[in-house]
């Protein structure tokens, strides 16, 4: 058997057209690299790869089919000869390769020639039959079983494939070979190990989503940190009812008990702030508890299995650059928002501990065992716990739906791309209507992933508008209109900060996703002039009329649309809102003061001026006189 060089004919001597090769996949248009700078040294590399494994299938049908009693008598009784037809043989074996192999020098060139004019000096029977390759049979067999072998350990580790849940290894365990462009856009282990790592701080606001990876991704039964959850959701009811009890109760002993004193300031006011944040609190952690009645809640994280290197970008509809942009975004999202967590931890414990100190010089009593002190360390180490879990949500929500947003907006980009290169490149009819199906078959998809996903975020949306916007009234008032100390202002315009910053992150967030999907419509009004297939004719109408009907993106609880038009409406009625208060609040206070200034005297001698002036306007209406005759009683008075 000789291979020829330039592959037109198989190890069979057959040619390609009637070989069973000829439908296997050629080399060097299966195995392909996406980098354009790739040597013609690796594409060698993995061309005698995958020919080594082509030949090792067909050896085993020639040997089965062709090995007889009389040959493996002979290959029993000649050990030696085997082993040294067997050194006769591996040049043959390896000829194909080393034609296409670059020598480093003259002697190698020099050694491969003596060496494979020596092979063609082999005996012939009398028949005309090669004894030398009749009789190695089994050794050419064992030869590249053991070398195909060696190479695949060398290259992939190819033994450990299907104990391993890479996707890159599972892929070529399966058979296909074709992996370098279907899996190069997937993250590198070092990258993936760094979004393992923020994926591990989710747990700490509830373990449904490190469950939700386990149980679709690795296929584990159900989920085993339920009770983690609840634990979770009864500390936030109880510090939450601890907190309401304290802004609206008077009794000194029960707010004792609550580890609070009088209801003096500034600590009334911060009680209220953590009232509101801690009902905040309860609304995000039950969004986020497994509840079977809800279908798939948390069906959004599929995107982030590509991150996390469980799934290969493909499936999600992400390119190399696509990829690497979503992961920089996510990344950088993860450490800011992370830094901003631990500050917003550091001014809450501050916070605590400066309260602590401040009550337990007024109220410890050294000469008694004071039941006051006890609960006020009890307390304080619950507002720190829950210090933890507020900050931990701070950054976590945030960042998965900023980096939600953010993958809908780039695949929605790729479509828009694809759009105009409809419009501005030539394209030949087959190819437009092929990429026209499938701009509308992405499209139509990812607004249904949206909708899917909008069943999760529109509660935690409802949730963070409604009660932050509470927040920043509250604070901002406290900060600039009230009588506290400079301490207490800085603090309440700090967290009036933090509720506004969540709020426009998100909403902006939302707003250019919901931008980009709707981006089309002005470019669709182009493609329709051109010449297309009924069905596809009527499928773009639709299409267009998707994009100009309702908004695509994430709803507050169905109420509305966040997008910037939604966003300036809710600045103006947060501006309203809080100047209504400012008003009221003061012409309340100037009231109560003017009416502890006013005695009862004056206020009578105004009451009966108010009395009698209506009067004359009456007499003046009616015609009578109506003044004279009450004012002529002499016993009349007003009051």
């Amino acid at each position: 058997m000789v291979l020829s060089a330039n592959n037109k004919v198989d190890v069979l001597g057959r040619s390609i057209r009637n070989s069973t090769l000829n439908r296997i996949e050629s080399p060097t248009s299966s195995i392909k690299s996406n980098s354009s700078d790739e040597t013609s040294s690796d594409k060698v590399r993995l061309n005698d790869e995958l020919l080594h494994m082509i030949i090792t299938n067909n050896m085993n049908n020639i040997i089965t089919k062709t090995t007889t009693s009389s040959i493996l008598n002979n290959n029993n009784n000649n050990n030696a000869q085997k082993s040294m037809i067997t050194t006769k043989i591996n040049p043959i074996i390896d000829d194909h390769h080393m034609k296409t192999k670059q020598f480093n020098d003259d002697d190698d060139l020099k050694n491969y020639n003596t060496t494979y004019h020596k092979i063609k000096q082999t005996k012939k029977t009398p028949t005309g039959f090669n004894t030398d390759s009749m009789m190695i049979n089994s050794d050419v067999s064992n030869y590249m079983m053991k070398k195909n072998s060696q190479r695949m350990n060398t290259n992939a580790g190819v033994n450990d494939l299907m104990a391993d849940s890479d996707p890159k290894k599972a892929m070529a365990a399966s058979g296909n070979f074709n992996i370098n462009k279907e899996m190069s856009t997937m993250l590198d282990s070092n990258r993936v190990r760094m979004m393992s790592i923020y994926f591990n701080y989710s747990s700490v606001v509830s373990h449904a989503i490190k469950d939700w990876f386990d149980g679709t991704v690795r296929g584990k039964i159900g989920s085993e940190q339920i009770l983690y959850d609840n634990v979770l959701l009864f500390f936030a009811y109880l510090y939450c009812a601890r907190n309401i009890m304290l802004a609206f109760i008077e009794d000194i002993e029960l707010r004792g008990w609550l580890g609070e004193g009088e209801r003096i300031r500034p600590y009334r006011q911060l009680v209220m702030v953590l009232t509101i944040w801690s009902v905040y609190m309860v609304a995000i952690l039950r969004n986020f508890r497994p509840n079977p009645l809800r279908k798939q809640p948390l069906s959004w994280l599929e995107p982030f299995r590509v991150l996390r290197g469980e799934s290969t970008p493909k499936s999600f509809g992400l390119s190399e650059p696509m990829l690497h942009s979503w992961f920089e975004y996510s990344i950088s999202m993860w450490r800011f928002y992370f830094g901003f967590a631990l500050v917003i931890f550091m001014v809450i414990s501050l916070q605590t501990l400066g309260m602590l100190r401040h009550r337990w010089n007024n109220y410890h009593d050294p000469q008694s065992n004071n039941w006051y002190n006890i609960m006020l360390l009890f307390w304080t180490m619950v507002q720190i716990g829950w210090a933890i879990l507020i900050c931990t949500h701070t950054y976590i929500c945030v960042v998965f739906f900023n980096s939600l947003c953010y993958y809908f907006r780039i695949r929605y980009e790729k479509v828009n791309e694809d759009i105009e290169i409809i419009i501005n490149k030539r394209l030949k009819a087959n190819e437009r209507v092929a990429l026209l199906h499938h701009i509308l078959v992405e499209h139509n998809s990812l607004c249904l992933k949206v909708s899917e996903y909008n069943k999760f975020w529109s509660s935690h949306l409802m949730s963070t508008y409604f009660f932050l916007v509470a927040v920043i009234c509250f604070s901002s008032f406290q900060a600039f209109f009230t009588a506290n100390l400079v301490i207490v202002r800085l603090y309440m315009f700090g967290v009036a900060l933090l509720a506004g910053y969540i709020i426009t992150r998100i909403s902006v967030s939302a707003a250019i996703m919901s931008n980009r999907a709707h981006e089309p419509y002005g470019r669709l009004i182009r493609v329709t002039f051109e010449k297309y297939p009924v069905e596809l004719q009527i499928q773009l109408r639709m299409f267009i009329q998707r994009t100009s009907g309702p908004t695509i993106g994430f709803y507050c609880l169905d109420v509305f649309e966040i997008t910037y038009t939604t966003y300036a409406s809710i600045l103006a009625a947060l501006g309203q809102n809080f100047l209504l208060i400012v008003d009221f609040v003061r012409s309340y206070a100037e009231v109560g003061k003017e009416f502890e200034e006013i005695s009862f005297s004056d206020l009578n001698m105004l009451t009966g001026s108010v009395f009698n002036s209506t009067l004359d306007v009456l007499d003046e209406m009616t015609g009578t006189h109506i003044s004279e005759a009450l004012h002529s009683n002499g016993s009349f008075v007003p009051f």
